[in-house]
């Protein structure tokens, strides 16, 4: 795991895979995130007797071990910054660091984490997320700065992607930039596997659905008569394909708009990835 800007497109994957291994990391980044991330990403060397602060970025340990030098020593996001410093008080230097303090603190293994992958506001800044190696030690470092970067990035991929789905579906063609605007954040991405019955006939869609990839199958329900044993006829219910639902393609905005159920049952007839808008979110915007 050389420099980044030396290693391999195979060099990155296995850093990305890595990764993904180290649940502290996995758990607060998307996939985007992750694979964006294992191109910046390094690798720190310690000796034992290290002191690292993890106020700049966020630490994994991949070999050796480390003690951390207070009770807490990593702020994962999303926790509340007020409870944090709260809960976090000051400790002086030479208090943190003497031998019979540190014995009390949590050992920090391989796959251990510490530091923030955001940089602390602040007022809580003179708080130092340090730990002290106990041994010589391998960390991977995600700078701060490389993650607002990257999250930023992927963000505004995502937004793109979004407003281009909703744009190329046909129902949409004419719509004012600003409309598709408003209606792209409510849009989450889902994925379905074959065969799921995603809205059934006499049913109000619970949402629009904007196909990405794969296609559906639609069906109408005819009454047939089918012929049993002995010659005896029934007329019983019996579904017709009668048409398909491909990439670019959306349903739901007619039942939803108008409160009307629908007349036919839409299945996925492959794997299909699609951009999903609650019924609740599209009528909070009419």
């Amino acid at each position: 795991m050389g420099r980044p800007i030396l290693r391999t497109a195979r060099e990155h994957k296995i850093v990305y895979r890595m990764m993904k291994l180290i649940p502290d990391i996995n758990v607060q980044l998307s996939d985007a995130e992750l694979k964006e991330l294992s191109t910046s990403t390094v690798k720190e060397y310690w000796e034992k007797g290290s002191t690292v602060v993890g106020n700049q970025g966020f630490y994994a340990i991949l070999k050796g071990s480390a003690r951390s030098q207070k009770r807490l020593y990593k702020r994962m996001l999303g926790e509340n910054f007020d409870s944090w410093a709260l809960e976090t008080s000051p400790q002086p230097a030479e208090e943190s660091s003497s031998a019979s303090n540190l014995a009390d603190q949590e050992l920090l293994v391989k796959g251990s984490c510490f530091g923030t992958l955001e940089p602390l506001p602040s007022k809580v800044r003179k708080i130092r997320l340090s730990i002290i190696t106990e041994e010589d030690c391998e960390i991977l470092k995600i700078s701060c700065f490389d993650y607002l970067r990257v999250r930023e990035e992927v963000a505004k991929h995502e937004r793109v992607a979004k407003e281009e789905l909703i744009r190329n579906c046909s129902y949409y063609h004419d719509w004012p930039q600003l409309n598709i605007l408003q209606l792209a954040p409510h849009l989450q991405w889902r994925q379905f596997p074959a065969g799921h019955e995603l809205v059934k006939v006499g049913e109000i869609s619970a949402f629009i659905g904007f196909i990405s990839s794969g296609f559906c199958n639609i069906y109408k329900e005819v009454k047939a008569l089918v012929e049993l044993p002995l010659g005896k006829r029934v007329r019983r219910i019996k579904r017709v394909a009668v048409g398909q639902l491909h990439r670019n393609e959306s349903f739901g905005e007619t039942s939803i708009l108008l409160q009307v159920p629908f007349t036919c049952t839409v299945v996925t007839a492959t794997a299909v990835k699609m951009g999903v808008i609650d019924a609740d979110a599209v009528l909070s915007t009419q």
